[in-house]
């Protein structure tokens, strides 16, 4: 049996179709590495022009997100200034509590100042709708701590296992946020000492938010 034999004509034809595909093939293909090549640039631009604070703002940013939504470990025990225990969910109502957690090995002036701008709005957010929760290792620190920045008025309870499990936690660094009386974690802040107005904005959309309940 014989096999069917191209016609020249036909054959060269296809031959031109063959190799102009190929030549579009690898045209594009350089389109598509020069494109990708120059989206990559430009997003390489856009984080080196990035100022390192804002770098910090955005992770902080991030991070607060992960927390929304959560239950902090409401049968999680804490101790008052005398060493009295009681459980978390003891110390919440129906009204909702601003919780500034932090502890004696995180920054001491990122706390300090972070307490000064609270206190501006105590009246405005309400004294016993405002909590600490710590950890010190002995109570002595505890009270010198209070006496320094003037927080005699305040309770401040010792968290000794030092978790509230939700994900913040890890992050060894002062934070303030708000929870309902269930313990779920509706706003939450990580404050940064150098823009001390994301601060000041917090708290009045805390007390906007308190008023709105």
């Amino acid at each position: 049996m014989k096999i069917p034999v191209l016609p020249e004509r036909i054959f060269f034809v296809l031959l031109i179709i063959f190799i102009a595909l190929n030549i579009t093939l690898v045209i594009n293909s350089l389109k598509i590495k020069k494109f990708y090549h120059s989206c990559r640039q430009e997003l390489t631009s856009a984080v080196e022009s990035i100022d390192i604070n804002e770098h910090i703002l955005i992770n902080r940013e991030l991070n607060t997100i992960k927390n929304i939504g959560l239950q902090i470990n409401t049968k999680q025990m804490v101790s008052d200034e005398k060493g009295s225990k009681r459980s978390i969910v003891g110390l919440l109502n129906d009204s909702p509590k601003i919780i500034f957690r932090y502890s004696e090995l995180n920054c001491q002036l990122c706390i300090e100042d972070e307490i000064q701008i609270l206190k501006k709005y105590i009246d405005a957010i309400g004294f016993d709708n405002i909590l600490f929760f710590s950890t010190y290792n002995t109570t002595r620190d505890l009270f010198l701590f209070k006496r320094m920045n003037q927080l005699q008025d305040f309770e401040i309870y010792n968290l000794k296992e030092e978790k509230l499990n939700i994900p913040v936690d890890s992050l060894n660094i002062p934070y303030v946020f708000v929870v309902d009386s269930f313990g779920n974690v509706f706003m939450l802040h990580i404050p940064e000492r150098t823009k001390p107005e994301y601060s000041e904005q917090f708290y009045k959309v805390v007390i906007s938010r308190l008023a709105s309940k």
